[in-house]
């Protein structure tokens, strides 16, 4: 049960969402415990009306880590019917590899990606599957050969033995060539 002013900051949030005139966005923020769970929950709620598995609503909650995620997440999945719980959750584990995750084929008419900033946001070298991925999209695109000097910009921290190995099998994703190379 939300609180009136959960209530209130849901109904603001929701008003600016559907606001085409508006930059349809909100950030909400405020103290820890004071229930912005509760209004996500609530925005998610009002924001799903009227939806189909065809148009799913699509969430990005992003928290500050993955134990709030994974915490969070469950509370945020209440209003969704218990055995289409487990359908709504979508992990690509790091934002960068979302583009490369097949749409789930579910019934479920919310979509909900549990974020972090230290696993989508930060700035590094990422994953060795990332810098594979973007390493065959670069070689794609420019048609290099795959020299040795190639290899070692993007396998930073990766055995060779291993890069060389992994990137076999790694294949440019489906959405990258035909969009970019043309």
């Amino acid at each position: 049960m939300r609180k009136p002013f959960q209530e209130a900051t849901v109904r603001w949030a929701v008003e600016r969402l559907r606001d085409a005139r508006g930059s349809r966005r909100v950030l909400v923020a405020d103290e820890v415990g004071l229930g912005k769970t509760m209004v996500a929950q609530g925005v998610i709620e009002a924001l799903m009306r009227g939806r189909t598995p065809e148009h799913p609503l699509r969430v990005f909650y992003l928290s500050s880590s993955l134990s709030i995620a994974h915490q969070n997440r469950e509370r945020l999945l209440e209003i969704v019917p218990l055995e289409e719980r487990a359908k709504a959750l979508v992990d690509p584990g790091r934002l960068s590899l979302l583009l490369d995750t097949p749409q789930p084929r579910t019934t479920a008419s919310l979509r909900l990606y549990t974020l972090t900033p230290g696993t989508s946001l930060q700035l590094g070298t990422g994953l060795a599957l990332e810098r594979l991925k973007l390493a065959r999209c670069v070689w794609s695109a420019f048609e290099y050969s795959a020299h040795d000097w190639f290899h070692t910009a993007f396998r930073v921290g990766v055995r060779d033995a291993d890069w060389r190995e992994q990137w076999e099998s790694t294949k440019v994703p489906a959405w990258f060539t035909p969009g970019f190379r043309n």
